[in-house]
């Protein structure tokens, strides 16, 4: 199997995500912002091992679509949708753009954020809920890692322990990928 996704990489703003930062009334987290303007790229994985590779290369620039674009096209600029007509080629984020091709193997992302206030599922107790949702995902090839929540140190002190998880389900055709969700 050989599946793909996209990369994306912002310009504008300078980072993508979730910064947080410790104050004297505790962790404060603010969203760095929506990409205005950037690139995209299109990355191959044969298995779970090299979808981690492809993981663990991203930057706080950058961003993972389980998505493609939708005409053929392996890397490119991504704008707002608004900006495109002033940007002959670009591309936008968006549905009209991007989706999930037929036949064509993938990753469908699962994230996981427990609501402020409730601890977090651990890694197993989240794997044997999906399980048991979804009859079936164990033979699946599944990646399990940690969002930018999770895990915050200052120094050698652990501020914040396990919150956000992503699990990344690989599949044989993207395009079940929206009733799958919706199932």
């Amino acid at each position: 199997m050989t599946g793909r996704l996209t990369v994306v990489t912002t310009e504008r703003p300078a980072s993508l995500g979730k910064t947080y930062r410790l104050t004297a009334a505790g962790m404060k987290k603010k969203t760095a912002g929506q990409m205005v303007e950037g690139t995209f790229e299109v990355q191959e994985f044969s298995d779970v091992q090299s979808l981690a590779q492809v993981l663990a290369s991203i930057g706080a620039d950058q961003a993972i679509m389980a998505s493609l674009p939708k005409d053929g096209s392996i890397s490119g600029r991504l704008v707002t949708k608004a900006e495109r007509v002033n940007h002959p080629g670009a591309l936008s984020r968006t549905k009209d753009c991007f989706g999930f091709e037929a036949n064509q193997p993938g990753a469908v992302v699962l994230d996981y954020d427990p609501p402020v206030g409730t601890p977090a599922l651990s890694r197993d107790q989240l794997w044997a809920l999906l399980c048991a949702a979804v009859p079936g995902v164990e033979t699946a090839g599944v990646l399990w890692w940690c969002s930018g929540s999770s895990h915050i140190y200052q120094g050698e002190n652990e501020i914040q322990g396990l919150r956000g998880q992503r699990l990344y389900l690989l599949v044989q055709d993207l395009a079940d990928t929206e009733r799958f969700g919706e199932v």
